[in-house]
């Protein structure tokens, strides 16, 4: 009794030497399709265990059974395209849960609105943050950014002028 042939093997006849090249290509690639899940090491040992042994008859089997081997190899190189899509997935899209900041300037009614009320009063409520943020369309964040930045400007030039106006005072008393 005659052992199985693995799937891609192919028998040719006389009257298949015949068919056109397009037709043993479309069988080369079903029969492709079909081992393509199957590693060449995994077909090998099983050909071993099942005492199989290639018979070759004559000239065309050979170079068949050569441009199969070829086409193996090559498959057995190339990386699974499933693994491509999942290594791509992962580095293009962001999770949808998080939301990117970018930073906008604000716009000349929003900046003399929070002038407006920083003149009136320099240490602002939570409540009024709130009631500025949702009026101006920002993020409370950005409100009391906006009002602290502010504050720490008006002290660091006071500072500053302070220091010019005690320089002046001292130079006045020498001369």
């Amino acid at each position: 009794m005659h052992s199985p042939k693995p799937i891609r093997a192919l028998v040719l006849k006389e009257d298949s030497l015949m068919k056109l090249p397009s037709e043993i290509n479309s069988q080369l690639k079903k029969s492709d399709s079909i081992r393509s899940s199957r590693s060449r090491a995994a077909k090998k040992e099983e050909n071993i265990q099942a005492g199989f042994k290639k018979k070759e008859t004559g000239n065309y089997n050979h170079e068949v059974q050569r441009l199969l081997d070829q086409v193996d190899e090559e498959f057995d190189n190339e990386v699974p395209i499933l693994k491509v899509k999942k290594q791509r997935s992962t580095k293009v899209a962001p999770p949808a849960n998080v939301s990117i900041r970018r930073h906008r300037k604000k716009n000349k009614k929003q900046i003399e609105i929070l002038e407006s009320h920083f003149t009136m009063d320099e240490e602002w409520s939570l409540q009024l943050v709130e009631q500025l943020a949702s009026q101006l369309g920002l993020e409370k964040d950005q409100v009391y950014k906006w009002n602290w930045d502010k504050r720490k400007r008006l002290r660091k030039k006071a500072e500053k002028e302070g220091k010019n106006i005690s320089i002046k005072r001292k130079k006045t008393k020498q001369g």
